[in-house]
C-alpha cells in the first residue's frame, strides 16, 4: 500500500443522514467504522485509552506488528472521515447519552481483563498477568519479571509474553496443558519460540505457586493424562495422581 493514506482512498458515496457511535477503538471498532464509512455513514469512535488500536496498540509485540504499519492503517481510517476520540471512557450513564444522540451504538469493548489462575499463591510478588505485562513492555515499563521466567499457557498471547521476555534478556520456559501437537498457538509461533531458546513443558497442570519471603519461587504441577471440556466448553484437565 502507498505510505500516504490519501493516495489510496476509495471513492466514497454521498453521506447518509445517519450517525453511529462506536465504543472501543480496537480491531472490531476500527473495522466497523471503516465499513460504515464506505457506506456513507458517519462513525465516531470512543476509545478509553490514550491511543486507538486496542490490543494491536497496547499489547501485541512490535516484532509482530510494527508501529508504523498500525499507524498507517489507523490514519487511513481517519481519512475516510471517521472521528476517533481517545481518552473517552464510556460508562452506563455515558452510554445512555450516546443512545439518545446517535442512531445506533456499536459496542466493541473487547476482552480487557486479564484472566488469573486464582491458584494458591497467585497474589505473590512476581506472579504477573500476561496482558498487563505486554502493556508494560509496549510502554517501555515492563513489570519486574526477573531473569528467569515461566509462562503458563500455550496460546498466542502466551508466546507473545514468552518471546517478549526473551527479548528483554530473560531465560524463559513455558508450560501448558496440551501436548505439543495440541497447542492452540500458531505452529509458526511455537517453532520460532523454540528456535529462540524457549523450553516448553507440555501436558503439565499448575496446582499452586510456591512462595518464599512473599515472592514466587516455583510452580507445583501435575502431569495431564487428557483434557475434557465442561458444559461451558472450558478446559478440564484430568491429572495423573502422584505425578507432582
Amino acid at each position: 500500500h502507498p505510505a500516504n493514506a490519501e493516495e489510496r482512498l476509495p471513492a466514497l458515496p454521498e453521506p447518509l443522514p445517519v450517525k453511529v457511535a462506536i465504543v472501543g477503538g480496537g480491531p472490531s471498532g476500527l473495522a466497523c467504522a471503516h465499513d460504515l464509512a464506505l457506506q456513507g455513514i458517519k462513525a465516531t469512535i470512543f476509545e478509553a485509552s490514550d491511543e486507538a488500536g486496542g490490543v494491536l496498540s497496547l499489547s501485541l509485540p512490535r516484532y509482530r506488528l510494527p508501529r508504523e504499519v498500525l499507524d498507517r492503517d489507523i490514519n487511513y481510517i481517519r481519512h475516510l472521515g471517521v472521528d476517533i476520540r481517545t481518552s473517552q471512557a464510556v460508562d452506563a450513564a455515558r452510554l445512555r447519552v450516546l443512545l439518545s444522540e446517535y442512531d445506533a451504538v456499536y459496542l466493541a469493548i473487547g476482552l480487557t481483563r486479564d484472566k488469573s489462575l486464582r491458584l494458591p499463591g497467585h497474589d505473590a510478588e512476581g506472579v504477573l498477568l500476561g496482558g498487563a505485562f505486554l502493556d508494560g513492555v509496549k510502554r517501555g515499563k515492563p513489570a519486574g519479571m526477573g531473569k528467569s521466567v515461566l509462562v503458563i499457557g500455550g496460546g498466542n498471547v502466551a508466546f507473545d509474553v514468552a518471546r517478549s521476555a526473551v527479548r528483554l534478556g530473560a531465560k524463559v520456559e513455558m508450560m501448558c496443558l496440551e501436548a505439543a501437537d495440541e497447542m492452540p498457538a500458531l505452529p509458526d509461533e511455537v517453532r520460532e519460540g523454540r528456535e529462540e531458546g524457549i523450553v516448553i513443558h507440555n501436558r503439565r497442570s499448575p496446582q499452586h505457586f510456591e512462595v518464599a519471603g512473599g515472592r514466587v519461587t516455583g510452580v507445583a504441577t501435575l502431569a495431564v493424562d487428557r483434557i475434557e471440556l465442561d458444559e461451558l466448553g472450558r478446559l478440564m484437565p484430568v491429572t495423573v495422581p502422584g505425578s507432582e
